[in-house]
């Protein structure tokens, strides 16, 4: 188990069916996994992001909905069939993302959580 994870970790994992952070870590030490920020510009700026290969990174995702993902998600995960991991600040959008991805074909989906989920898991 990772021991420096955000306090409410835990309760955000269950409430958002997060990854356990082996498999995040695991899918992110990989070169062909797909990693997909749907936090805004603006959130991105002041935190920070997760330096991948294959990085992207979609704007205008709410707890509901990812518009841009849902009319294109090839222009941010091209390969249906390579891992993607998701986060955002919370991993309720990341939630929201993964259901958009998995309805449209993909098979290997993580909701890694937040930002610092990530870094807190990488550390």
């Amino acid at each position: 188990m990772i021991k420096d994870m955000p306090p409410d970790y835990h309760m955000r994992a269950e409430q958002f069916g997060f990854a356990s952070p082996n498999d995040i870590k695991d899918a992110l030490n990989a070169a062909d996994t797909q990693v997909l920020d749907v936090r805004n510009t603006d959130e991105i700026a002041a935190a920070g992001r997760f330096d991948h290969v294959n990085y992207k990174q979609t704007n205008g995702c709410t707890p509901s909905e990812c518009p841009a993902l849902s009319a294109a998600p090839q222009d941010f995960c091209p390969d249906k069939e390579a891992t993607v991991v998701i986060y955002c600040r919370s991993g309720r959008r990341a939630n929201a993302a993964k259901d958009i991805l998995i309805g449209q074909g993909y098979s290997r989906v993580l909701n890694a959580g937040g930002y610092d989920d990530v870094i807190a898991t990488m550390a």
